[in-house]
């Protein structure tokens, strides 16, 4: 029997999660197990693998689709590549290509650890890779590379790696450790993702199996990565985190530096704001990151798979849609038709097909869109062919990375019975890349970097590829040559294209250029007003990033930043918004009243978006309730026809989260000031003045604790009495709640209301929703009380 991509689940001791459906390194979804070794189980998956093809032994694909305006050839096959997950392109042009021959289980004695790095190459001119050299090898399971200081970095578990060629033979003879630490666990969900970001940081996709990393140099420094996305440097030796990881393969980073990622099902993600802002204000939700697919539902992407598709037996509702989503890649190639340059694609290795995402903006965040209705970019017949990952060249092509498995799955997975009659490894030692082009394809190119000619390497900055632009602003910063910065400059300041002057922006802010006169600032202040002053929104975000570390110290930078909160485009107020966060400190108390307003001008223009009200709420972690007072009082002085801000869509919900800071930092005097400014506010709409109660209530639930004093407590006790009168049982089980979460007695009135609520909820004569409304009231009678009913 054969069988193909989906093979079921198999439940182990301790394990987090338990999948189908493969992609590699995290793309299984997960799901409720089958029994192990279940009788039923075998019955139900018998028809399924009978349905299995075969490989076409040529290395061509079996009939395909492609979109019209596109052509497809095979590049490269085994021998030359073998088990293929990730292909790079150094400086020079030269292709790396990452082999995981271990998959799905490796062996565990490193002397036969079968992973490899491959530099493949045309030797005949005839666009075809021809020839093989071992670059190097001995790993378990290397999941990506990326080009770095003249060899690469290497993500593979437990380590991170750089290797070099140091004698020009092709093969590295320098091997170093850098960071160590992290989980080998199932080859699905190891750390991958290995990215050069637009802002100099190398950034990384946990992957799922987590672990605890240190810097081989430093082991007493130890970081728990579970459950998040990192970013780092190396000569620096210092890691971040980003965000909560989507446990995926890949990471996407578009032109303007904005981060897109995957898993499974969801294919698609935005990471709307980077973790560093959530970690001021302790108070606030950690999660940055928000689905944006608007073909998605109840959490499925219908895709179109071409061919007999595989049959689903476990959770068959799922079969025809996303559920090995991997190898997110951004197309900046520049050379692709009109309205595919910065597309998003990812690929499906369940249903053998690349699937095309529009990006649009919407508000700060975007929503991705199909490229074309019920049909896909690219989809294979051949069930054997795993679009793992994609990658674009120096000549803008975009380079599909085919793994070629008969199973694509990971026995962790797998019921126990079916794992013994199987071959997982089928098709090991096999493996394709497939080069898309427009039709007529594409001229193949060799690129040329010398550092002995900075002016031609700094022109690249504006190459409509994304490759040559980053590879430019990589190599500039590692060289980090003095006569690098006035040419960057001149770049800032007359560029006619954006792209070159935000990579010359982010390349200045990444060199510490020296001269005979000493130091020369890489950023200086003239460059960064130009740049928060220059016509494309992209730049003015990026000079946003930028000029926080100039914002205390410089006074035209923090006027720039203050005008920006009034941009016309909501992805540059979101980021002043950030970026003047950090100034809402005690400390810089003389400052508050021209940063308030400013935040207040980013809410009326976006407040019934949830980003830009994360945005406002992550600079007030110390200081809640001047922004509160404000908010309640506020009217726009530039603007008369405008209404209050607590009249606008999303005014609830931002005051809601504000003032459950307000209740989380436990101080009495600060929630008895708050209570008396909603009491204070005029005409609020009932649904906000609840809002508002809710929001305290669930502060100080989640709160470490503590107790206020007697004074404070009475002071909010008379403070609410009058909210407690209220005739909507919804608005008054928010009082009582909060009364009871802070030790204030119920008013006398209640055991009325209680009465009354009991007398409704018991009546069937009343409308059912009211009845259930009532309901609500009496979690707060004694039990006694609500124990029949």
């Amino acid at each position: 029997m054969q069988l193909s991509s989906f093979v079921g689940t198999k439940a182990l001791p301790n394990s987090p999660a338990v999948g189908h459906g493969f992609a590699l390194q995290s793309t299984c979804f997960q799901s409720p197990p089958l029994a192990r070794r279940s009788a039923l189980a075998v019955m139900l998956f018998a028809p399924f693998m009978a349905l299995a093809e075969s490989s076409p032994p040529d290395g061509t694909p079996s009939p395909f689709k492609l979109h019209p305006e596109f052509e497809l050839e095979r590049v490269a096959k085994e021998p030359v590549v073998l088990d293929p997950v990730e292909m790079r392109f150094d400086k020079n042009g030269r292709a790396y290509v990452v082999e995981m021959g271990g998959y799905p289980i490796a062996p565990e004695d490193p002397k036969d650890y079968p992973g490899k790095i491959v530099v493949i190459e045309d030797t005949n001119g005839n666009g075809k890779f021809d020839q093989r050299t071992v670059f190097a090898e001995g790993f378990r399971y290397a999941t990506s590379i990326l080009p770095y200081q003249g060899g690469l970095l290497v993500a593979s578990p437990p380590h991170l790696l750089f290797v070099k060629d140091t004698n020009g033979d092709s093969k590295a003879d320098l091997r170093e450790k850098l960071l160590t630490g992290f989980d080998v666990g199932n080859s699905q969900h190891n750390f991958n993702g290995l990215t050069y970001g637009l802002d100099n940081w190398i950034y990384a996709a946990t992957g799922g199996n987590s672990g605890t990393i240190h810097w081989t140099d430093k082991p007493s420094k130890k970081m728990d990565i579970a459950g998040r996305d990192f970013r780092f440097r190396v000569e620096e030796r210092r890691v971040e985190f980003v965000g909560g990881t989507t446990s995926g393969f890949g990471i996407a980073i578009d032109a303007w530096g904005r981060q897109f990622t995957t898993h499974n099902m969801r294919h698609i993600y935005h990471r709307v704001l980077p973790e560093r802002y959530l970690r001021r204000n302790p108070h606030l939700h950690r999660s940055t990151k928000v689905e944006i697919a608007d073909h998605t539902t109840n959490g499925m992407s219908r895709i179109y798979a071409i061919g007999e598709p595989p049959t689903r037996v476990n959770h068959p509702e799922q079969s025809g849609y996303f559920s090995g989503a991997c190898g997110i890649t951004y197309y900046g190639g520049g050379a692709f038709p009109k309205g595919f340059n910065g597309n998003i694609l990812v690929g499906d290795v369940v249903l053998n097909l690349v699937h095309r995402d529009v990006i649009e903006p919407k508000g700060p965040s975007f929503t991705a869109r199909r490229g074309r209705k019920n049909v896909e970019f690219f989809a294979s017949r051949d069930r054997w062919l795993r679009p793992v990952n994609m990658t674009v060249g120096p000549d803008g092509a975009l380079y599909l990375i085919d793994f070629h498995r008969k199973v694509i799955e990971h026995p962790e997975w797998i019921p126990d019975r079916l794992e013994k009659e199987m071959d997982l490894t089928a098709g090991k030692a096999q493996g394709r890349i497939y080069r898309i082009t427009p039709r007529g394809g594409l001229p193949h190119v060799t690129p040329q970097f010398d550092p002995r000619n900075p002016s031609e390497v700094v022109k690249h900055l504006e190459h409509r590829n994304q490759w040559w632009r980053n590879t430019a602003q990589r190599l500039l910063v590692e060289w980090n040559r003095p006569a690098s910065v006035p040419l960057l400059e001149r770049l800032v300041l007359s560029s006619n294209n954006p792209h070159g002057r935000v990579h010359a922006l982010r390349t200045l802010e990444g060199i510490d250029a020296k001269s005979k006169e000493g130091l020369v600032g890489s950023l200086r202040q003239p460059i960064l007003l130009a740049a928060l002053g220059d016509p494309h929104p992209g730049v003015r975000e990026n000079a946003l990033i930028l000029a926080e570390r100039k914002l205390d110290e410089a006074a035209a930078v923090y006027r720039k930043t203050l005008d920006l909160a009034n941009d016309s485009h909501p992805r540059v107020r979101f980021q002043a918004a950030l970026s003047l966060g950090k100034l809402n400190r005690p400390e810089l108390s003389e400052r508050a009243p021209q940063v308030q307003q400013a935040l207040l001008s980013v809410l009326r223009h976006g407040l019934s978006s949830r980003w830009t009200r994360l945005a406002v709420l992550t600079g007030l972690g110390e200081r809640p309730l001047p922004m509160l007072k404000a908010f309640l009082q506020h009217e726009s002085s530039s603007d008369s026809s405008a209404p209050n801000l607590v009249n606008q869509p999303g005014s609830a919900d931002f005051l809601q989260a504000l003032v459950k800071i307000v209740g989380s930092r436990q101080a009495g005097p600060e929630m008895a000031k708050a209570v008396k400014a909603l009491r204070e506010a005029s005409a609020l709409p009932e649904s906000v003045e609840t809002s508002f109660i809710q929001g305290l209530a669930q502060g100080i639930d989640q709160s470490a604790g503590g107790s206020l004093a007697d004074k404070h407590r009475d002071r909010i006790a008379e403070l609410i009495k009058p909210l407690a009168q209220s005739a909507d049982p919804i608005r008054l089980a928010t009082v009582w709640r909060f009364a009871n979460a802070v030790g204030i007695d119920l008013p006398a009135q209640s055991r009325e209301q209680l009465a009354q609520a009991k007398r409704i909820a018991s009546d069937p004569s009343q409308p059912t929703a009211k009845r259930a409304r009532y309901l609500k009231l009496l979690k707060f009678a004694d039990f006694s009380e609500r124990q029949q009913l």
